[in-house]
């Protein structure tokens, strides 16, 4: 009876490692895969803010070559402004397909992405095996 009983311990206390563990690499990759979104961001918004300081002085230049060919230089700014307008058009007509449903889907690849090299299951021992 006292063999069956400390049998039956030693069962509950490796059903609660094992618990404990279980929990603790699910929180682990969910702050792997965090940590994997939050990068990806910052790195995206760091080439953002690139192409945008790009934009900003190729739309300048277009600008001012416009300008001198229209013989004034506020004409050159109209039309690259009417360019960015059709172009914002263009965006908000197709914004679905072309924004939300490619974030959308990158961000549920990267959540649900079976990432084989970082998860470990626990390893069962022989002596864990009664």
């Amino acid at each position: 009876m006292s063999d069956t009983t400390n049998q039956l311990e030693r069962l509950y206390q490796k059903v609660e490692n094992y618990t404990k563990t279980s929990v603790l690499l699910y929180k682990l990759n969910a702050v792997d895969r965090t940590a994997d979104i939050v990068s990806s961001l910052a790195s995206r918004a760091v080439i953002a803010v690139i192409l945008t300081f790009i934009t900003l002085f190729l739309s300048i230049a277009l600008s001012v070559y416009l300008g001198n060919l229209l013989g004034d230089i506020s004409l050159g700014f109209v039309v690259v402004s009417g360019l960015y307008l059709i172009i914002l058009g263009v965006i908000l007509l197709f914004k679905r397909k072309l924004i939300i449903n490619p974030v959308s889907n990158n961000i549920i690849a990267t959540l649900l992405k079976p990432d084989t090299s970082r998860i470990r299951q626990p390893k069962v021992y022989e002596d864990d095996i009664d």
